[in-house]
C-alpha cells in the first residue's frame, strides 16, 4: 500500500462539491496536487489526510507534514476542536471522518477513468484469484491491481488513487468482516465486472451465519446486476445463482478445467476455453489455486484474450512472499530434505479444508504433518468448526500439532495429537521429530502468526550445531 501518491490532484471546486466545509479554506480555481497519509513522505503542494490508527494518530504529525510542504490537511472535526492554539494557523479542512473523506476522493478519482474494473470477493482464494487475473490480463493490458491483500476501505481507496492514464484495466480485491462493507466498497470502486471466488464460514462473529456471509459477499452481485455489469461465479457453489459466466471444475461451467498433478504435486490444467483446449501447468500448489486459475480464465475469456495469452499468464505467474513470512500455499524446500507448506496468512473453515486437502494430495515420501493454529472470528460456530477441522487433520496427517486454546480443548478426544503452548515449543518439537522426506503444513489465523514456527525451525537448521546447543528465540503465544 503506497501512502504517498504525488500524481493525483483535485481542484478547489471539486473539493467544494465533496465537502461543504472546503469553501472556507480553498479557492475554487486552486489546484492541490498530490496526496499522502504519511507525514514522513509529504507531497509539496498536496493534501495530507490525518488518519487515526491503533498506534499512531496522524493529527500529531501536522507540523511535520506542513514543514514538508503540504498545502492542506484533512482532519477530524472532533480532534480539530481541541487543537493547540498555535496549530490553528495550519490550513485544515475539518470533516466528520478523514477515512471516509479519503474514500470520497478515491471515488471521484475513479470516475475519471472509463476502464474495466474487476472486483474480487469471496470467503477464500481472493488474493490468489486477483493475482492470477492480473497476471493473465497483463499479457495484453496495462493493469493496476491491489497490492497484497489491502482489501479494506483504506487499502481500496489508496489503490484506486494509483489509477493513471496509462492503465487499461484494474483488478481490486474487496474484503469484509461486517455487514454493508462490500456494498460501501462497491460505491467507491464502481466495478464493471465481479468475481465471487467461494462461499464459506468466515467472520461469523460479525456476520452471524452462513446466510449472513452469502448476503454480504453477494452485495457485489447485486451492485453489478443494477448496472449491467458482468458477474463470474463458481458453478459448483449451490449458495450462488448462476450468473452471466460460470467457472469451475465441472463441465457444467462455461469455462472449466480438468486437473491432474505432476510428480512434484503442481496442478496441470486442461482448460476448456471458448471451444479450445488449453493445457497449463501452474507453479502454485493445491486445488484452490486451480480454482483461482479457472476464475482468471473466465475473466480472460470475457475480455477477449487468446488461448496463448491465457497459457502464458497462468504458467509464468510466481507468488512473491518473504522466505519465512506469512504466505499462501507456498511450498518451501529446506536443505535437510523437509518441505513446509506455508499457508499461514489466514484461516477459516473453508481455507482450512483446502489446505488439508492439499496436504493429502501432495506427493510425500515421508510423513505428513498438520501444524494448526486456531481459527478466529467464528462466533457460535467456533467449536464445531475446530472439531471438524481436527477430524479432517487426523484423517489426512500422520502427525498433528496444535496451537491455540480452542484446538487444545478438543485434543484429549484425539490420540497422538500434540498441543504446544508457543511457537518455540512447536518448532522444538518439529526439529526433534521431523525427518527428511516429511511434509509439514502450517496453517492458522493471522493473529497466531504461524509462520514464526518456520522461521524458528530454519534458524535451528541454519545454525548447523547440535540440537541442545541452540537456544530458540521467538514469541510465545501469550505474548501476542
Amino acid at each position: 500500500m503506497e501512502p504517498c501518491i504525488p500524481g493525483v490532484g483535485w481542484s478547489g471546486g471539486e473539493l467544494w462539491r465533496l465537502f461543504p466545509e472546503a469553501t472556507e479554506v480553498v479557492e475554487p480555481e486552486e489546484r492541490l496536487q498530490g496526496l499522502t497519509v504519511d507525514s514522513r513522505c509529504p507531497v509539496a503542494g498536496g493534501i495530507f489526510v490525518a488518519l487515526q490508527g491503533k498506534r499512531v494518530d496522524a493529527h500529531t504529525k501536522l507540523p511535520e507534514a506542513f514543514a514538508g510542504g503540504v498545502r492542506l490537511a484533512i482532519v477530524d472535526q472532533a480532534v480539530w476542536n481541541h487543537f493547540p492554539v498555535d496549530w490553528r494557523s495550519y490550513r485544515c479542512l475539518p470533516v466528520v471522518s478523514p477515512r471516509k473523506a479519503l474514500a470520497e476522493l478515491a471515488r471521484v478519482h475513479r470516475q475519471r477513468f472509463q476502464i474495466p474494473i474487476i472486483a474480487v470477493v469471496g470467503s477464500a482464494g481472493k488474493t490468489t484469484t486477483k493475482e492470477l487475473i492480473a497476471a493473465v490480463l497483463a499479457q495484453r493490458f496495462r493493469v493496476l491491481k491491489t497490492v497484497g491483500n489491502e482489501n479494506n476501505q483504506l487499502g481500496v481507496s489508496l489503490t484506486l488513487l494509483q489509477l493513471r492514464a496509462e492503465h487499461e484495466v484494474a483488478v481490486l480485491e474487496l474484503g469484509t468482516n461486517s455487514f454493508g462493507e462490500i456494498a460501501r466498497l462497491c460505491q467507491i470502486v464502481q466495478p464493471t465486472h465481479g468475481v465471487v471466488t467461494a462461499i464459506g464460514e468466515e467472520h461469523l462473529e460479525f456476520l452471524g451465519t452462513l446466510a449472513g456471509v452469502v448476503q454480504e459477499e453477494t452485495a457485489l452481485v447485486r451492485f453489478l446486476r443494477h448496472r449491467g455489469g458482468k458477474v463470474f461465479v463458481p458453478a459448483e457453489e449451490p449458495l450462488l445463482p448462476a450468473e452471466d459466466i460460470t467457472f469451475g471444475l465441472t463441465p457444467r461451467a462455461d469455462v472449466w478445467a480438468a486437473i491432474s498433478y505432476d510428480e512434484a504435486g503442481y496442478p496441470i490444467l486442461q482448460l476448456h476455453y471458448g471451444g479450445e483446449l488449453v493445457e497449463c501447468r501452474l507453479r502454485l500448489v493445491g486445488e484452490a489455486a486451480a480454482r483461482a486459475a479457472v476464475a482468471a480464465a473466465a475473466v480472460a475469456w470475457e475480455m477477449g484474450l487468446s488461448a496463448e495469452e491465457l497459457r502464458e499468464g497462468l504458467s509464468t505467474y510466481r507468488p512473491s512472499f518473504p522466505p519465512d513470512g506469512a504466505a499462501r500455499m507456498l511450498l518451501v524446500h529446506l536443505p535437510n530434505g523437509v518441505r513446509f507448506l506455508n499457508d499461514t496468512y489466514n484461516a477459516n473453515p473453508l481455507s482450512m479444508r483446502y489446505a488439508l486437502e492439499t496436504l493429502r494430495r501432495l506427493p510425500c515420501p515421508g510423513r505428513r504433518w498438520a501444524v494448526l493454529g486456531d481459527m478466529l472470528e467464528l462466533g457460535a460456530a467456533t467449536s464445531a468448526a475446530h472439531r471438524m477441522a481436527l477430524e479432517q487433520a487426523c484423517a489426512v496427517a500422520d502427525c498433528v500439532c496444535l496451537l491455540g486454546d480452542t484446538f487444545a480443548s478438543f485434543a484429549p478426544a484425539f490420540p497422538n495429537v500434540r498441543v504446544c503452548s508457543s511457537h518455540r515449543e512447536a518448532a522444538e518439537y518439529l526439529w526433534q521429530w521431523v525427518q527428511p522426506g516429511d511434509l509439514v503444513l502450517l496453517k492458522g489465523s493471522r493473529k497466531l502468526q504461524m509462520e514464526r514456527i518456520l522461521s524458528l525451525y530454519r534458524q535451528r537448521l541454519d545454525a548447523k550445531v547440535e540440537h541442545h546447543a541452540v537456544p530458540f528465540g521467538g514469541v510465545d503465544m501469550e505474548d501476542l
